[in-house]
């Protein structure tokens, strides 16, 4: 009886605990550029802070939706940077980064086709994401003009 009350509350944390279903890969900022160059992908950033409730309440509730995990690491390189740390104080000053969450997505230069920032829900997120990369395999006007 004492096992079953010890794991009762075991069992129920596992089933409740979330993961991210988004696979952020464990990659440098150089490394993300190049391995974005070398597949022709778009870079999607989240940039958090450690003390950000928002970005936590994204890592816990929307990162974790399997929709969301899906379109992400089909259409994109993923990184989580800490924007107070490594190669984050880097990018917060170069793309000038205010306030936490805030989600860039990059072309494979760095190029910034889209930058969101707040908490987003999974609609807001998806629609987000996909109008990046629409915007992405759009075909130029100068790629139009030379057919």
């Amino acid at each position: 009886m004492k096992t079953l009350f010890v794991l009762l509350p075991i069992l129920f944390l596992s089933a409740n605990s979330s993961y991210s279903q988004i696979h952020f890969e464990p990659l440098s900022w150089q490394q993300a550029l190049g391995k974005a160059r070398e597949e022709n992908k778009m870079i999607f950033i989240d940039v958090y802070t450690t003390w950000c409730s928002y970005c936590k309440q994204m890592d816990a509730h929307i990162f974790s939706m399997k929709a969301v995990g899906e379109y992400h690491n089909e259409h994109f390189i993923n990184l989580r940077i800490d924007a107070e740390r490594g190669d984050g104080i880097a990018i917060r000053n170069s793309y000038r980064l205010l306030g936490f969450p805030t989600f860039l997505y990059l072309d494979p230069q760095g190029t910034v086709i889209r930058k969101t920032a707040g908490y987003q829900n999974k609609e807001q997120l998806l629609y987000n994401s996909q109008l990046a990369f629409s915007l992405f395999t759009k075909p130029s006007v100068d790629s139009l003009a030379k057919q």
